[in-house]
């Protein structure tokens, strides 16, 4: 079992979450004297392939972003005796999870947080990589220092794996935050990350994704039903402004015709709202 703080270069500390595939440990790096996020693999997961795999291309894909501010930096990543663990900056805050536990995002945070996955986004789209896995878990906030990055890279693929025949792959992420035709016919795409980025911004304008179902099945058949939309976000949150509720629900069209092809788009829309225009959220 991997927890030898000598075998990481990490003095390890406290669990700061246990996630579906790997527990977190805060961490002193040795090396560097700076506090640290260390991932290893979960116990129950020793052996399991997909779950190695998984945890070793959340790893691989860090490293290739690690340069960009709203992306968690990715510091090293390694393994003993066939346990992956990934290093990683200790980001502030909390998860945007855990911030729509106790409230709804206001208008201005909302733009906010679209800015900084607009720019995340776009860093990851221009370098042939597609997240697949946008939801509120994978998003670290510190409204106070400005702080928005977005981390867990493990369903990640490349443009060229995306492009590959769909035939036998497997379905992986979120149900709730996939774009219909992901589910349907299993390839990615920019457009494809920016449904799930609508997706969490619905849940976080309403406290409620926008296709909610109590069975996988129930939310996939809901996600790909091209006539069913969401709920106004007014009926729910009445602060959100009409600009930000069109950029959230534009990103939410199920047709990519009408839907938001590229981050690029997103900022033409962001580049309107009064908001950026006086000068209250900067680009």
């Amino acid at each position: 079992m991997l927890t030898a703080d000598g075998v990481l270069g990490c003095m390890l500390g406290r669990k700061i979450a246990d996630g579906a595939s790997g527990e977190i440990f805060e961490a002193l790096d040795e090396a560097t004297g700076q506090t640290v996020a260390v991932k290893i693999l979960h116990p129950r997961h020793h052996g399991k392939k997909a779950e190695i795999r998984r945890l070793f291309t959340e790893g691989s894909f860090g490293l290739r972003l690690r340069h960009h501010d709203h992306i968690v930096r990715t510091l090293r990543m390694g393994d003993v005796a066939g346990v992956p663990y990934v290093v990683m900056e200790r980001v502030p805050g909390r998860s945007l999870r855990e911030i729509l536990r106790e409230r709804r995002l206001h208008d201005g945070e909302l733009l906010r947080l679209t800015v900084a996955m607009a720019k995340a986004l776009q860093h990851m789209h221009d370098l042939g990589i597609y997240h697949k896995d946008i939801k509120p878990d994978n998003i670290m906030i510190d409204f106070a220092l400005g702080s928005i990055k977005l981390l867990d890279f493990g369903f990640a693929e490349t443009r060229l794996k995306a492009s590959l025949p769909f035939f036998g792959r497997t379905l992986e992420g979120s149900p709730a935050y996939m774009a219909p035709e992901l589910l349907t016919d299993r390839r990615a795409s920019p457009a494809t990350d920016i449904y799930s980025l609508g997706c969490t911004l619905y849940e976080a304008a309403t406290g409620s994704v926008p296709f909610p179902g109590l069975s996988d099945g129930e939310i996939m058949a809901k996600q790909t039903d091209l006539k069913l939309r969401p709920s106004p976000i007014v009926e729910v949150n009445r602060e959100v402004s009409f600009l930000t509720q069109k950029i959230v629900l534009t990103a939410l069209e199920k047709k990519i015709s009408f839907r938001y092809r590229s981050a690029d788009e997103i900022w033409l829309e962001l580049a309107r709202h009064p908001s950026v225009q006086y000068g209250y959220v900067s680009l």
